[in-house]
């Protein structure tokens, strides 16, 4: 059976379900697995904040009155998301602050004279903390673009707040200040490598490596290891030679750079190169989207305001496994 948000935004609206059974059931089924009632209702997509009206062609008007190719939307221009092509690891389905144990230093074993007696040595133990965090966007959808849109404008709307909540999650993975309600971020935590950069935004050849070596100097050189940088700094390595008449440049044309992938994303700050193992990196989720149906602020004009909250949080297992540019 098919899911229908506009029908769940009608009820709630009108605090009448008669019309969607379906999602209320879904609702239901999630608040029981969860253990806790939605602000709304709850429903399986994350969404984001974009002012959707009939009367702004850019903003809504071309899904009204005219028949559409499916997947004939025209998307604005907006950062890519990329926590999930760099492996970051998602927790899903949490349920209260989580606490996950780690082992900060190992057992020290070494050589012993005869009749030598073995000296004992601990295990340090630390813990990496998770608890949850919201982040919030407002969706207000006009009426006639409600009740009168022919295509699917459900899915464009759903994919466009998809994307919208995984851009912030994304920023907050990278460069999270842990203030104001706001998860830390990579680039903010404390014990990451850090290299140096001679000339900020054209990174040699060498410098390059140095966020490898300061990686394996740590033993840390595992995982989902990749660059990330940003579109400028990519554009300058394609560009810049790694010696004189070599004609083997920084990055190659696939984008990769000293052997590992390397992402770009105008959510980096300028000039702003990283590497790790980006699957040490954890973003936890608890439950799903919660959606509030605001029929008050738009009363004037019969739209409606979709407030829309998801719970998350980022953490690092090792923040000795990223390096970042200095």
């Amino acid at each position: 059976r098919e899911y229908s948000l506009f029908k769940a935004v009608r009820a709630a609206s009108n605090n009448d379900w008669s019309e969607a059974g379906f999602e209320r059931e879904c609702s239901i089924a999630i608040a029981e697995r969860l253990g806790r009632d939605p602000k709304g209702f709850f429903i399986p997509q994350d969404v984001q904040k974009r002012v959707m009206m009939v009367g702004d062609d850019a903003a809504g008007g071309y899904a009204v009155g005219t028949e559409h190719m499916a997947g004939s939307f025209i998307d604005n221009l907006r950062a890519e998301t990329i926590a999930g092509q760099l492996g970051v690891t998602f927790l899903t389905g949490l349920v209260g602050d989580i606490d996950i144990p780690k082992k900060t230093t190992s057992a020290t074993f070494y050589w012993l004279g005869e009749d030598d007696d073995a000296t004992n040595s601990d295990l340090a133990l630390g813990s990496v903390t998770m608890s949850p965090r919201t982040v919030a966007g407002s969706v207000p959808v006009s009426r006639r673009l409600l009740k009168q849109s022919s295509p699917d404008v459900e899915a464009m709307v759903q994919s466009d707040l998809a994307k919208g909540c995984a851009l912030a999650l994304d920023d907050a993975l990278i460069n999270g200040t842990g203030h104001t309600g706001e998860p830390l971020g990579m680039i903010n935590v404390t014990g990451v490598n850090t290299q140096t950069i001679s000339s900020a935004g054209v990174p040699t050849y060498l410098e390059m490596i140095g966020f490898e070596t300061a990686l394996g100097t740590d033993n840390a050189l595992t995982g989902s290891l990749k660059y990330l940088t940003t579109p400028a700094v990519m554009g300058k390595m394609k560009g810049t030679s790694t010696d004189s008449g070599s004609g083997i440049f920084v990055a190659d044309n696939n984008g990769n750079v000293n052997g590992y992938e390397c992402l770009r994303s105008t959510q980096v700050v300028a000039n702003g190169i990283y590497f790790g193992d980006w699957s040490s990196a954890l973003i936890g989720m608890w439950g799903v989207m919660d959606v509030v149906v605001d029929s008050s602020t738009k009363a004037a004009s019969g739209g409606l305001v979709l407030r829309v909250f998801q719970d998350v949080d980022v953490a690092f297992r090792h923040p000795e496994s990223f390096c970042i540019n200095a």
